[in-house]
C-alpha cells in the first residue's frame, strides 16, 4: 500500500501501524506489486502513475473502512 498526499484523520506513522496490524505493508514507491493507494490531499504525480498501473484507489474514508473490516481498531482524528 502507498499513501499519496496528506491524510486528515491520522499521520503517516499511525497509518503505517494500522496497515501492519491488518497484515499489510506500506511502501513509499509504486510498483506493479502495489495493491492499493490511499489518496489524500494533494497526492502529487504518483497518482497518475498509479492510474496507469491500474492500482485500486481508496479515499481516506474507504481506507479506514478497509482497516476496520480487517479487524483493526482505528482511532480517527488523532492527528
Amino acid at each position: 500500500m502507498v499513501l499519496l498526499g496528506s491524510l486528515s484523520q491520522m499521520n503517516r506513522d499511525e497509518a503505517k501501524s494500522y496497515i501492519q496490524q491488518a497484515g499489510g505493508t506500506l511502501s513509499s514507491s509504486l510498483s506493479f506489486k502495489t495493491h492499493y493507494i490511499v489518496v489524500g490531499e494533494t497526492p502529487g504525480d504518483k497518482l497518475k502513475k498509479a492510474q496507469k498501473f491500474g492500482i485500486c484507489q481508496l479515499s481516506e474514508t474507504e481506507f479506514i473502512e478497509l482497516l476496520e473490516s480487517a479487524g483493526v481498531d482505528v482511532d480517527v482524528n488523532s492527528k
